[in-house]
């Protein structure tokens, strides 16, 4: 059964791109584009509203680049992906679940663009055509996407320390071990179930419920 993983996008992009704009749109992100019309930015975004709304204004037009260069946040700066020797195990096995897009190969190509998933009930828009079967998935996904896709097998992963005898979630710095995470499993080729639960760094270890350090 093949392994996939799945990550949220980031906030962080990188701008511009050196490849064609998008020939296609999905329907649901038709319909996403389609609902922004008319809208007030200041009562939709919830930050950087002129900004958000030009980029998405523009994502029919703007040039592109693969998704895995796209997104640069703390997750993606931790992966690391140029300077990984293994790329083709991240192409292989992770999907990045964006709020406009939906469900995205790290090469698929992307524009800039501003629309977090909880933007105009997005994410019950995109259940409906990302479930996943005939695989099992190591679900990275913030609980607000989690809601935007569904799946027959798999683990929910998070990363959790143990703070004044209680255990509490890594929080921003689980965005960074996430990171490292996935790494991780690319460089050692991991493809199997069991394999996910072998990770140690940084003084992680599997409970059964978490990878958890004290």
């Amino acid at each position: 059964m093949k392994l996939v993983v799945l990550l949220p996008p980031s906030e962080g992009k990188a701008s511009g791109g050196s490849e064609n704009p998008l020939s296609e749109l999905h329907p649901v992100t038709q319909e996403l584009l389609g609902r922004l019309i008319g809208q007030d930015p200041q009562k939709i975004y919830s930050s950087r509203h002129n900004e958000a709304a030009q980029l998405n204004a523009q994502v029919r037009t703007a040039p592109t680049m693969p998704a895995i260069k796209r997104y640069t946040g703390v997750v993606y700066d931790a992966l690391d992906y140029d300077t990984l020797e293994h790329k083709e195990w991240i192409d292989k096995h992770v999907l990045i679940v964006s709020g406009l897009f939906g469900l995205l190969t790290p090469q698929q190509r992307i524009p800039n663009y501003k629309f977090p998933i909880t933007l105009l009930s997005a994410a019950k828009l995109w259940k409906p055509h990302q479930h996943l079967t005939e695989c099992f998935v190591v679900d990275l996904l913030p609980r607000a996407h989690k809601k935007a896709v569904t799946y027959d097998s798999g683990v929910e992963i998070d990363f959790t320390h143990t703070k004044n005898g209680k255990t509490i979630s890594a929080g921003h710095h689980g965005k960074h071990i996430k990171g490292r995470f996935v790494r991780w499993l690319a460089e050692h080729n991991v493809t199997t179930q069991e394999e996910i639960y072998q990770y140690t760094e940084d003084g992680y270890r599997w409970t059964g419920a978490s990878f958890h350090k004290d």
